[in-house]
Parts: structure tokens; sequence; C-alpha cells
């Protein structure tokens, strides 16, 4: 393992594709209790170093923006090297679509310098020729994601209108364009020492510059499958459960089916609601998990326990279970759930008769 702290701008400009992998969430950060804390650091981090003296008082300060947790994958010929995201791929992800909302801002407002800059964190140098054309994006999400994501990192003379407006990472892109836009607009007239007026673009350009000399993200590299809990957002125990199914398949083209066709659907909001199981609230297909390996296990599974207890089954049982069957079989009891659920309560209807 491989841990450093590093300058964001030196994480991006690196020419690597970090992959989402297909056990990870799909994208969920929302603006109240993501988008707009972020945000509030980048600007009020920008604002105090302008305040006491500029881009040369940057390196005083330092704005910690997570973690990022990643994994080698073997280089393929002609590709850019790829990095698996273990963890920070809900960040990763939202950071990219801040910059490239920062780069089309900064083109309208011409700051030119600025949006150059943006766009070389946000964009892979590959050439026009090459046969992989998907290689120029950093961060590679999942299938869910990827329209809505190449919209939200469009260049800013890219006029093609959003292929779901209602997508979180369309959402994302539009709100950060704003508020980048109305706070440029706001600090006319803002000078280091001085009261001379000047354009939004050159503060512009030298707020933002001053962001990326003192924002850093923690970065992470191992060979081998590593885990570590993202301090904005728990993963649920059915979400690591599911990362030991999908790195014991070894055909990409069968997990990507097996993802969209009976694990997505489990995904969803529905599922992932909290449900009360004794004195513990955990996540509804949490409570499905643990049920379905107390079967396979022959006695209860708590789901405080689930994910230990569920690896230990998956790399202990004989002959190894094939992960093709486990998801089918979770989502056929997930369908058995939903059926039983949708059952009348007994004796409903009858008077004089109490439910049980």
């Amino acid at each position: 393992m491989k841990a450093g702290d590093e300058k964001l701008g030196n994480v991006f400009d690196t020419k690597i594709r970090h992959e989402i992998p297909i056990f990870q969430r799909p994208y969920v950060w929302d603006e109240v209790k993501n988008w707009a804390p972020l945000w509030d650091d980048l600007r009020q981090t920008a604002e105090r170093v302008e305040s006491e003296g500029g881009e040369s008082e940057a390196a005083k300060h330092e704005l910690f923006l997570g973690a990022f947790v990643t994994q080698d994958r073997p280089p393929a010929p002609k590709r850019v090297p790829v990095r698996q995201v273990i963890d920070g791929q809900q960040r990763m992800t939202t950071l990219q679509v801040f910059m490239a909302a920062a780069h089309r801002a900064a083109e309208r407002l011409g700051a030119t310098d600025a949006a150059d800059s943006f766009e070389t964190l946000v964009r892979n140098r590959v050439g026009r020729d090459t046969d992989f054309p998907e290689d120029r994006f950093s961060p590679v999400p999942l299938p869910s994601d990827r329209a809505a994501f190449e919209w939200a990192v469009r260049l800013a003379d890219d006029p093609r209108p959003a292929p779901e407006p209602g997508h979180r990472l369309v959402r994302a892109a539009n709100w950060f364009e704003a508020e980048i836009a109305a706070w440029a607009e706001e600090s006319r007239g803002l000078t280091t020492g001085s009261t001379c007026s000047i354009s939004p673009s050159q503060t512009a350009s030298r707020w933002w510059r001053s962001i990326w000399t003192t924002a850093t993200i923690r970065r992470s590299s191992s060979s081998r499958s590593t885990t570590r809990a993202s301090r904005s957002r728990q993963p649920t125990s059915s979400r690591t459960c599911s990362s030991s199914v999908s790195r014991h398949k070894a055909d990409q083209a069968l997990e990507h089916e097996l993802h969209e066709t009976e694990w997505k659907p489990l995904d969803g909001e529905r599922w992932r609601q909290n449900v009360t199981t004794g004195r513990i609230k955990r996540a509804r297909v949490d409570t499905l998990l643990a049920y379905w390996l107390s079967n396979q296990v022959g006695d209860i599974v708590a789901v405080e326990h689930l994910y230990a207890d569920f690896k230990t089954w998956l790399t202990t049982t004989t002959p190894r279970p094939r992960a093709a069957d486990v998801i089918v079989d979770l989502r056929r009891w997930a369908d058995t759930m939903d059926s039983l659920l949708a059952l009348p309560l007994t004796g409903a209807g009858t008077p004089g008769h109490r439910p049980t």
C-alpha cells in the first residue's frame, strides 16, 4: 500500500483512468449534504488566501478534501493506465464535475488561462485518431451514470443538451456552474491591498489558482484489493458483500450483464431504505442478504456481522459458489420478499380479529 497527500491538481493531471467498479454505488451525492459543503470549503479557502496576500500566501494554507483509495489494474496495450477506485468514487466524480463546470464558466468569463488549466484536469490527453476515445475521461463511471457524466464534464464549446435533465450528475454540473459564475461576479472590485475594480475573469483566475495550490487529497494505491470506509457515506454490508462476489468473477462481460439484469434493481432507493431489525436500523437489502445467508449456513446471521460472515462463507464453501449463481439466487429471494410484503396482514378485515 502506498499512501500520501497530494495537491488536487497533481492527482488529476496524471494520465490515468479511474474506473468505478461495477459493485460500487451509482452517483448519489446531492446539494445539501455534499455539493454545497464542498463548494463552501473551496470558496472560503480561496477568499482567505486572497485576503491575506494572494497566491504567494497559498502555501501557508491547506484544504483537505478527503481520500481516494485505488487499486492498480493490469495494463492493456495502447490504453491509458487504469486504477480501480475502491473508495472515494463519489468525491472523485463530484470534483471532476466541479472542475468541468469551472472550465465552462471560465471560458464564458474570458479567463482563458484558468479555463485551459481546468481542461487539463478533466481530460486525459489522447490522440485525435485514437481507437479508444473513452480514454480521455479520468473517472469511468457505472453504465447507469455514464451518459450524464460525459455531459456533465463536457467542454465549453459542446452544445449538446443534457441526456437526462433530472440525473444527479446533470444537476450537479448546472449547480456548480451557476455558483461559480455568481461567485466571480460578486467578487468584482475585490483585490489584494487595493480598492480598484477588476473584472470577474481576473478575480476568478486568481482565486481558482489559489484553490489548486491549497486543495489536498490523500491518495492510497495498492496492487491488492483494499477497502476503506468513506467519511461522507458509510457503505451498506450488501455493498461490501457485492464487492467480494465481484472479485470472484473472471468474466467482465458476465459481471456487467448480471449487474444490469439482477443486481441493479436492488441498488435503488427502495432497497436502500432503513428498516428496523430488533433494535438495529439497517438497509432493507442488508436484511435480505442476512436472511439469505442464514439459509445457506443453517444458522442465524446477525446483520451487524453480515460482511464477515458472508466473506467466510464465500471463501470456505466447497465447491466454491459461482458468482452468477449467488447473484441470481439473491434476486430470486428479493422477488419473493417483495411478494410476501405485498400480501395483506393475516386476518385483516375480519371483525374482532387482531392481525398477527
